[in-house]
């Protein structure tokens, strides 16, 4: 985890390898073992990039998914697994009022998390999320015991994923009514 942090908080900061690497006295062959976790950097080297980056060694490492010093953040983070920018687009959202979101987006939230039929759509968006797309962009279909029984192109597979949302949601009318 070390090593995607560290690529995508030196992209973010628009540096290649090689001005990187200058930054801390390293190579770029450095970096990029840092990067695919070849080898991993000393506790001093990691501290300095913490600091360069302003994250956490938390964060930087993995064990976290909050990069603030924000004591508050990281609890809440830590309570519920949602990165620190999520949880400040969250308080935006409540703070600026952003219409229609500020209505709407806490009463999804809360159904998708508290209903069964939110957990089913959670569930749902989760598969899509663990597919991989195979050969030629097609997208690898299992069967629920796992074996591999055929591909969908990108097409397909998306409507797939939208016609369960929607007959899921379709059940919860039904039902509630």
């Amino acid at each position: 985890m070390y090593g995607k942090r560290i690529a995508t908080l030196r992209d973010e900061k628009g540096l290649c390898q090689v001005k990187f690497g200058e930054l801390f006295g390293i190579t770029r062959v450095t970096v990029s073992h840092y990067e695919t976790e070849i080898r991993t950097p000393s506790m001093e080297l990691l501290i300095k990039m913490a600091k360069y980056f302003n994250v956490t060694t938390d964060y930087l490492l993995g064990v976290s998914n909050c990069r603030s010093f924000d004591a508050n953040l990281q609890g809440m983070s830590a309570t519920t697994g949602i990165s620190d920018a999520s949880i400040e687009f969250l308080k935006r959202i409540r703070k600026e009022k952003l219409q229609p979101v500020c209505e709407t987006f806490p009463n999804t939230v809360n159904f998708l998390l508290e209903t069964e039929a939110g957990q089913k759509i959670l569930e749902n968006i989760q598969k899509f999320l663990d597919f991989k797309p195979i050969d030629s962009g097609d997208w690898a279909v299992k069967s629920d015991n796992s074996k591999f029984v055929g591909a969908l192109t990108n097409e397909q597979y998306r409507q797939v994923f939208l016609l369960n949302i929607s007959t899921i949601l379709n059940e919860t009318k039904e039902t509630s009514q």
